[in-house]
Parts: C-alpha cells; sequence; structure tokens
C-alpha cells in the first residue's frame, strides 16, 4: 500500500523521469524540478519501470504533466516512449496540460503525426563545445502566432537570442503542414544551420510544446552561454506560470499526492561535469 498525502494548495505536476545513457539512471533534472518549485509547483515523478496501476494512480493525481528533455535515443526500443505512450492512453481517457520540452516535443509529434521517429525529423547539429563539455545554443524566435504561452511576454524579448537549445533532431515547417497542422498552432519557428524548424506549438486541449529549454536560464546558464539571462529567466518563468495556471484551471483531482514519488525524496547526483546541468536527482 503507497503511503499518501494531502497536499491542497499548490497544483500538483507529474514529471516523466528519462534515462540518461552515461550514467545508465532513471532522472529527474534538477534544473526543471527547482523551475517548477519556484513558480509554486509540488511535483512528483513517474518512473518508467512503475506498474501501469502505480503510473495511472499518478496520473489521476496530478493537475499537470511534464515530459522533459532527454537523450537522443530510437524510440521503438525506448522504456520511456513507451511509458509515453500509456500516460497518452490515460490523457485521452482524462485530459490534463502536458507541457513537452524539447525531446518531449518530439514525443508528441511522432505521437500526433502517425509517422516514425527518422522520418519527422531532419538532423540539426546544434552542439557547441566549452571546456570540453555540450553545451547548447542561445536562439531567438521566429513568432508565427504571439498567443497561448508566448501572449504576455514581449516579441523584441522572444526574437533576441533568449532562448537556450540542445538538440541534435528538429521538425522542419514542411512536417509541420503535412502531418502537425490539423492538431497543432505553430507559434515560432527557428533557423540554426539553414533549416528552418518548429520551436513552438500548442493545441487547443492545453498541450504545450517547446523545442528550447525554458527551465534552464533560472538555475543553470551562465552568463558566457547566455548573454541576456535576465530576459531568458523572465520568458522561462512567463511560461512556467503560465503552464501551472492552466493546471489549476484545469484541475479535477482531489490533490491526493502519492508521498513515495515527491521529487525531494530522491537523491542528488553529480555526474562528474563542471556545469549544473550536470546535477539530477536519481531514481
Amino acid at each position: 500500500m503507497l503511503q499518501n498525502i494531502m497536499y491542497n494548495d499548490r497544483p500538483v505536476i507529474g514529471i516523466l523521469a528519462n534515462y540518461n545513457y552515461t550514467t545508465h539512471k532513471y532522472r529527474v533534472s534538477y534544473s526543471l524540478n527547482y523551475w517548477l518549485k519556484y513558480n509554486k509547483a509540488y511535483t512528483v515523478y513517474i518512473n518508467p519501470n512503475s506498474s501501469h496501476k502505480d503510473i495511472r494512480e499518478i496520473y489521476n493525481a496530478c493537475d499537470g504533466i511534464v515530459i522533459p528533455g532527454g537523450d537522443d535515443v530510437p524510440i521503438d526500443t525506448n522504456i520511456v516512449y513507451r511509458t509515453f505512450l500509456y500516460i497518452m492512453y490515460l490523457w485521452h481517457k482524462n485530459k490534463k496540460p502536458i507541457l513537452g520540452i524539447c525531446l518531449g516535443l518530439q514525443f508528441m509529434t511522432t505521437y500526433f503525426s502517425g509517422m516514425w521517429w527518422e522520418n519527422i525529423h531532419s538532423v540539426v547539429e546544434n552542439i557547441n563545445t566549452i571546456n570540453g563539455e555540450d553545451v547548447g545554443n542561445m536562439c531567438s524566435l521566429k513568432i508565427i502566432n504571439h498567443q497561448s504561452f508566448l501572449v504576455d511576454i514581449k516579441k523584441n524579448y522572444l526574437e533576441k537570442k533568449n532562448q537556450y537549445f540542445v538538440h541534435h533532431f528538429a521538425i522542419p515547417i514542411s512536417i509541420y503542414n503535412k502531418a502537425l497542422a490539423y492538431k497543432f498552432t505553430l507559434l515560432s519557428t527557428t533557423t540554426h544551420n539553414n533549416i528552418e524548424f518548429v520551436s513552438s506549438l500548442y493545441s487547443e486541449d492545453d498541450i504545450f510544446l517547446t523545442q528550447w529549454h525554458p527551465e534552464k536560464p533560472i538555475k543553470e546558464l551562465t552568463s558566457e552561454i547566455m548573454p541576456n539571462k535576465k530576459e531568458a529567466i523572465f520568458i522561462g518563468n512567463k511560461l512556467a506560470r503560465f503552464f501551472i495556471n492552466k493546471c489549476i484551471n484545469n484541475s479535477n483531482t482531489s490533490k491526493l499526492i502519492l508521498k513515495i514519488y515527491d521529487v525531494d525524496n530522491l537523491k542528488l547526483f553529480h555526474n562528474g561535469n563542471n556545469n549544473i546541468s550536470s546535477i539530477e536527482y536519481v531514481l
């Protein structure tokens, strides 16, 4: 029997843990958890190795779900993706707001396009190296629709290099038009290596997707990588509050939280690099 507690005053966000192929551990990003809690959410984790019964119990207790970024892996052998598919099965029965970040966007668009992983993604090399460590790029957004989670953010903030990207795959606009426009509104695109790709999407049933990482500026990046740090933090926190308010507005749970899955119960692990992105909660 799982031990339960009541938690009534903050929205409850479930985070799907992903697999670190370097450390061979399931993990929750320290920066992601900090970002959500800083904006007054209560966080629990979803372990891909849990039974469907436990995952269903966690899902039903949450006001919203985050599908975070993670390592690029083939989805046909990926237990995290299979857990994501079960979450989507539960979502169709009981819809809740979902935020997909980076790999989370790729999972979600693969799911709704009906196209296989290798066919929907074009390769975008978007990795820089500083002091021997992989870091991303600060990129700007080309605003297509200034609405949804971007609506309260000044366009000139978004159109400067205030968004942090670190990924190898991206969805070209041609694929969006062919396979995703029926479901998602395109909010923004970004161009890298002469490829224009999807960077922000949303759907009317409260699915919000970013190829960029809104969670990293608040706790992680240095001025060497992020010259407009204050603006980037502002954008990230605006998005967090937007999503969390959606979770509150759409809440139909009893706020019964599984204490055993509280992210803060996990151990912090430092994987050996020198930046804060290497700090993660491990299952």
